[in-house]
């Protein structure tokens, strides 16, 4: 029953976090070595509650050419983690970021 015991732990966590409340929730960017994120808007967001049913919180991002183009595609994985008080995982994307290959 493996199934089942997913979805008890599944709800479990989400009961959890429903009753939590963070006093900053803020996007932490992995991977991004080469500084493609050269700004993300609003830095964080104040005393976010979860429980509350239909609430998003929206990031904007500012990218930047910071790779020198070749003659193939380059591309590049980061990660965008949302951070509830720096410490708690609330939620994370991957995201691709492609440098065109230019022709010579």
């Amino acid at each position: 029953s493996t199934p089942q015991f997913r979805e008890t732990l599944v709800e479990a966590v989400r009961q959890l976090v429903s009753s939590m409340s963070f006093e900053r929730v803020e996007l932490e960017i992995k991977g991004d070595d080469y500084g493609f994120v050269t700004d993300i808007e609003p830095d964080y967001y104040t005393n976010i509650d979860p429980g509350d049913d239909g609430e998003t919180l929206s990031f904007s991002l500012t990218f930047r050419g910071t790779v020198a183009a070749t003659t193939e595609d380059q591309l590049f994985s980061l990660t965008l983690n949302v951070l509830g008080d720096s410490t708690t995982l609330l939620d994370s994307y991957d995201i691709l970021v492609v440098v065109p290959g230019a022709a010579y």
